[in-house]
């Protein structure tokens, strides 16, 4: 393995995963209550005994070259020849525009990688789910005596488009690549994936050989590659598919678990993955093959009188009197008393708000850090440092499929709904009386008689929110709390909003910290 450099592409703006990546790169995306989705292939590349690493970075890049940075300079302390460094996108008098593409980022960075005396370059992706060997790929790569080998996974026909897709011969080598292809060019890269080895009803369940975004390249023929065709920026589009006629390309199988993060749905479902039980497809639990992250130091997790079931819960949290069950809680997080979470993801929080910082937010109105007492989250993704008041609702009821509302604070993918978190607030209704409109939620005009419940409908769903005959009025500043008998509510079904409406003035106009729109707009 020390003939071996390894490349880990940070990726692109990362849209399919917005508004995750709105202020992050993909691969600093949180993953598993207390690491991030750049630890994987790193981790795999120390236990694989390859020691140095690149990182190329160019979208939103602070928070992971930060990242990198206080996780692994151990790496290349003292004598050790090991490294973990960021080659972050720039310009250059040879080069005025940033990375095009995967192969165009590496392109950029010849020079520097050219300085190594390496046999291969291991090229990965920043943002997959996965434990792996990689002296076992490397092997098969140079059993074969392969220029160019990649990593691959048997697809279902319903993810095949998603991916780069190939054919290959009996003995492994491919014979043609094609990316993400549609309609007659998918049908026509159909195989019969019993060649890897697949059952009969395997095969015909997974008729697809997908690439994972993982090669290994003999160093000259990729220098070659890249600078004999400049206008080719991206591997699997403009790379690999001349390469598999004109060169030995091998296919390599990977027949464990394997998660591309690319979308919500795929982050959302990979992170609840991670608790089922007795055996999770994914584990973070194996001494031979540890995933390692950042030494945060920080104080065991505080459970009292707390019912948690099938979850994950990251290091620092306070969790009181409330249940928890198949959820991944992030460092940090604070759980008040009655909450019910329910198949959601917490972030957790980047900061502590010491108890006289939280007494303050009570003072004036504004919600601490963590989730308020008797609120409900299911099915959800909340983003770091997010506050949410007492007697929230977050549940998609409705079953809303698709929502963008980002303005508010929230979206809705696949059914999904993500919640913007970064210190922006949700707020709810409260009785007349209790502190900063934290009170609990009575019965009024548009309430459940039964349950004292308010569940107005999906803004732009076509329904008008409960009392938005009494919210069409125009908005104040915050001046008071709803006065008893009435009923206020900005939560709409299955949803979480970020600004800081919260309670009704005395004539039933909403109180507001800005601007907002006729409620009948929505």
């Amino acid at each position: 393995m020390k003939r071996v450099l390894a490349i880990i592409l940070g990726g692109g703006a990362g849209t399919r995963l917005y508004p995750l990546t709105k202020l992050r790169a993909k691969p600093a995306v949180p993953l598993g209550a207390k690491y991030r989705l750049i630890d994987i292939p790193i981790s795999n590349c120390i236990n694989s005994e390859i020691s140095r690493i690149y990182v190329l970075t160019q979208f939103n890049s602070a928070s992971l070259n930060r990242h990198i940075a206080r996780t692994y300079a151990w790496a290349g302390a003292g004598f050790s020849p090991g490294f973990v460094e960021v080659l972050a996108a720039q310009q250059t008098p040879d080069s005025l525009h940033w990375f095009q593409g995967t192969a165009d980022a590496v392109r950029q960075y010849l020079g520097v990688l050219a300085e190594w005396d390496v046999d291969q370059y291991l090229i990965l992706s920043g943002d997959q789910l996965y434990r792996m060997n990689y002296a076992h790929f490397l092997q098969r790569h140079r059993e074969t005596k392969a220029d160019i080998t990649l990593g691959v996974v048997p697809v279902e026909a319903h993810r095949a488009s998603d991916f780069g897709l190939m054919r290959i011969d009996s003995q492994g080598r491919v014979r043609s690549f094609s990316e993400k292809p549609t309609g007659e060019a998918l049908h026509a890269m159909q195989v019969d994936t019993t060649v890897l080895g697949l059952s009969a009803v395997q095969a015909q369940a997974a008729p697809y050989i997908a690439s994972m975004g993982i090669y290994v390249f003999d160093k000259q023929v990729l220098h070659d590659l890249l600078t004999h065709a400049p206008a080719h920026t991206d591997f699997g589009k403009d790379i690999l598919p001349p390469a598999a006629s004109a060169h030995n390309v091998q296919a390599y199988l990977f027949q464990e678990y394997w998660e591309d993060i690319g979308t919500i749905e795929a982050f959302y479902h990979a992170n609840l993955a991670l608790t089922v039980q007795p055996e999770p497809p994914f584990s973070f639990y194996d001494e031979q093959a540890p995933i390692y992250t950042r030494s945060r130091y920080l104080p065991p997790t505080k459970l009292l009188d707390a019912h948690v079931r099938e979850s994950m819960l990251g290091e620092g949290c306070i969790l009181k009197e409330c249940t928890v069950q198949r959820s991944v809680i992030g460092l940090r997080s604070r759980i008040d008393t009655g909450c019910r979470i329910e198949q959601t993801l917490l972030m957790g929080a980047d900061y502590y708000e010491s108890p006289s910082q939280r007494v303050e937010h009570v003072e004036h109105g504004t919600i601490p850090l963590g989730v308020g007492a008797h609120t409900t989250i299911s099915k959800a993704i909340v983003d770091k440092n997010a506050r949410i008041g007492r007697h929230v609702r977050i549940v998609n009821h409705d079953q809303v499929q698709e929502a963008n509302r980002e303005d508010l604070g929230f979206v809705i993918r696949h059914g999904i709904v993500r919640h913007c978190g970064r210190d922006q607030e949700c707020y709810h209704s409260g009785r007349h009386g209790d502190v900063a409109g934290q009170g609990v939620q009575h019965a009024g005009e548009g309430a459940d008689p039964a349950t004292g419940e308010v569940t107005p409908r999906l803004p732009g769903s076509g329904v008008i929110p409960a009392s938005c005959d009494k919210l069409s009025h125009g908005w104040t500043p915050r001046s008071r709390v709803v006065p008893h008998g009435h009923a206020c509510t900005i939560m709409p079904c299955g949803t979480l909003i970020r600004n800081r409406c919260l309670w009704c003035s005395t004539d039933g106009r909403r109180v507001c910290q800005r601007t907002w729109r006729d409620a009948t707009a929505h």
